[in-house]
């Protein structure tokens, strides 16, 4: 099985050269995850090798358009020689399972509408495939998806399988970790959108987004991708308000129909009287359902009852606390004490680096602060030192293109072990100290000596 021919034929050419040098089996099938040209244009090859072509419903509607190639405007026509975008033999619309030997590879659609994007998921190498639902080391591009809402809603679906790999078309990480940065950068933007829709009248901080501009693609996606969350988030809140006013004016019709009238003519009027005591009042009704709503939750939310939840509050209240077990890290003044005590204690040198009014610094305080297991590895094997750019320069001469920037290196040999820029790339500080001790998360030893 092939996911994603590539964007030539020489491309796909090359890959399967590489595929039989490793094992020489036939492909059976190719899967488009998406009808985007970098993922597509290898597939007439493969196609001539016998296999079987599968991908999304927007690549049907890619072939009634006959539009020109936009990536033949941008590359030399040589590197495209036999490459074509030629029709697919199933263009998949909802979920299925297909099987190659005895492993089962599910192709997934969790878009509403016809498709646009498919992932494959190989529950039994824990391994998925998820095209453009993730990017890392680039801004997600809106345009690919058909709303900002369900894409965050299948982002979170993604996240409920279960897997420990994950392959992105736009981005190299592949732990747990490779979708924050989309999930985040998405979270963020509806969160900005709204509130701007909500008071557009307020001034909002330019540096919302500061933590992405050194990001690829942030200046080519990122205005863009405002505009077209705007349309859908104000389109959808008019939708809403519009529903609200009219389950307003449809509880005062209720309310007034429910209303059990007496005429009561008085002498010498003609007046209808509507008497107060033939107004239905349900309130111990209303209080019962309030109440049964509420256990009715806690039941849901909690799987226990009223009076377990009373015991594990009252058990919680003496419970010792756990924060304590864990210092907060300490910092040494400058880098040659940091250096001289790392040797000393044969430990690495964790530098972080900040700067004044630096909104994502404090999120990483905030982090740091939060994460005991990260609080626990950096205090056990590094010396960590802050680096203010406001006022001095990282050492060694270590170049940052922002902050905050973590970097973890060896004092022996001054060989950086790890450098994470912007917040995006900090949230996988945990992930790299593990990977450049070489062990799993209860156990850390220090095995640096490159």
């Amino acid at each position: 099985m092939v996911v994603d021919s590539g964007p030539t034929y020489a491309y796909a050419q090359q890959a399967y050269k590489a595929m039989q040098e490793k094992e020489k089996l036939p492909v059976k099938y190719v899967i488009n995850t998406s009808s985007e040209e970098l993922n597509i244009l290898g597939n007439e090859f493969y196609k001539e090798q016998g296999a079987t072509l599968i991908g999304p419903k927007s690549y049907e509607k890619r072939i009634k358009e006959q539009k020109p190639l936009t990536i033949l405007e941008k590359l030399s026509n040589t590197i495209f020689t036999n490459t074509r975008l030629i029709p697919l033999d199933v263009y998949q619309n909802s979920d299925t399972t297909i099987s190659i030997g005895k492993r089962k590879i599910e192709i997934k659609k969790l878009e509403k509408g016809d498709s646009k994007n498919l992932i494959v998921y190989l529950p039994s190498e824990e391994t998925i495939f998820v095209g453009n639902y993730i990017s890392n080391k680039r801004i997600p591009e809106l345009k690919e998806h058909e709303s900002l809402n369900e894409w965050i809603e299948n982002i979170k679906s993604i996240e409920k399988l279960s897997w420990k790999h994950i392959i992105t078309a736009h981005g190299v990480k592949t732990t747990r970790r490779a979708l924050t940065s989309t999930k985040n950068y998405l979270t963020k933007l509806k969160k900005t959108v709204l509130e701007s829709i909500e008071n557009p009248s307020k001034n909002r901080d330019n540096d919302t987004f500061g933590t992405y501009q050194n990001i690829a693609f942030f200046k080519e996606f990122h205005t863009e991708n405002i505009q077209k969350a705007y349309d859908e988030l104000k389109i959808a809140k008019l939708k809403t308000d519009k529903v609200k006013a009219d389950d307003e004016t449809t509880a005062v019709l209720t309310a007034m129909s429910n209303i059990k009238t007496s005429k009561v003519l008085k002498e010498g009027t003609g007046k209808t009287i509507i008497s107060s005591k033939n107004i239905e009042k349900p309130k111990e009704k209303i209080k019962k359902e309030k109440e049964h709503i509420k256990i009715s939750k806690v039941e849901i939310t909690q799987e226990t009852s009223v009076q377990s939840i009373i015991e594990e509050a009252s058990k919680a209240e003496i419970a010792p606390t756990t924060e304590e077990e864990v210092p907060c890290i300490s910092y040494d003044k400058d880098y040659d004490t940091a250096q001289r005590d790392a040797i000393k204690e044969h430990k690495m040198v964790f530098i972080k680096v900040e700067a004044d009014n630096c909104v994502p610094c404090a999120e990483l305080d905030q982090m740091l602060k939060s994460n005991k297991k990260l609080r626990k590895i950096i205090n056990k094997y590094t010396t960590a030192i802050k680096i203010n750019t406001s006022y001095e320069t990282v050492p060694l001469g270590i170049t940052n293109r922002g902050t905050p920037t973590v970097i973890v290196l060896n004092p022996e040999t001054n060989k950086v072990l790890v450098k994470l820029e912007g917040m995006d790339e900090v949230e996988d500080l945990e992930d790299s100290l593990r990977s450049i001790t070489g062990e799993e998360e209860e156990t850390i030893s220090l095995a640096f000596a490159q």
